[in-house]
């Protein structure tokens, strides 16, 4: 009986060429869309989930702004609104300030321009959970003249060699001392960034924070 609705099956096929190759394009051409609109998704709500404490996470949001009927948030806050959410705010744990700009970083000869340098709290690390590979995350800021970098930037600059101690130079203006290494930033992270430096030291490129 199998054989019999084989045959059948076949002889309809053959009768019917332009219909059947309509009907499986379609459908090839559905399934495709399908799994490329799943897998989107899937990687849009993957997005900073590598962080362990990710409910707990917020982003404070400065002002909302519209244009065309259409609504844009921005997280553009004065330095000065971290310490003060912390004196009047005890549910909030802790709190890191962040930004990120290019820079031209040069380690001897080595010198490269269109770097991702960041400046943050020291517990940046604190409340993200970017893999250590080498320092200690809990004291990787605390100096003010640290810098943590990424794998990437590891073998860029220091090859094989232990970057950790090295010092590297930013826009020739301020040396900062490797305090630590990290994996390289997932691509499913809303922050990237080469390299990261203490929020505070972002006043040595013009960037005056006092009394914001």
């Amino acid at each position: 009986m199998i054989r019999n609705y084989l045959l059948t099956s076949f002889r309809n096929i053959k009768n019917n060429k332009g219909y059947v190759f309509i009907n499986i394009t379609g459908l090839s051409v559905g399934m495709a869309c399908f799994i490329f609109i799943l897998l989107w998704v899937q990687d849009e709500l993957s997005f900073d989930k590598f962080n362990t404490n990710i409910n707990e996470l917020y982003r404070v949001v400065d002002y909302e702004q519209y244009s065309n009927g259409d609504e844009f948030r921005f997280a553009v806050n004065a330095p000065a609104l971290a310490e003060a959410l912390l004196e009047k705010y005890p549910e909030c744990k802790a709190i890191s300030r962040y930004s990120s700009t290019d820079k031209v970083i040069e380690y001897g000869e080595k010198r490269f321009s269109g770097q991702t340098l960041s400046f943050a709290d020291p517990s940046f690390f604190t409340l993200f959970s970017y893999p250590f590979i080498k320092g200690n995350r809990e004291t990787a800021l605390t100096d003010p003249y640290s810098i943590v970098i990424t794998r990437e930037m590891s073998e860029k600059y220091f090859g094989d060699s232990d970057p950790i101690g090295k010092t590297l130079r930013v826009d020739n203006k301020a040396d900062f001392h490797v305090t630590g290494v990290i994996e390289d930033i997932p691509s499913n992270s809303h922050i990237h960034f080469d390299f990261i430096a203490p929020f505070n030291s972002i006043k040595q490129f013009g960037f005056p924070i006092d009394g914001w």
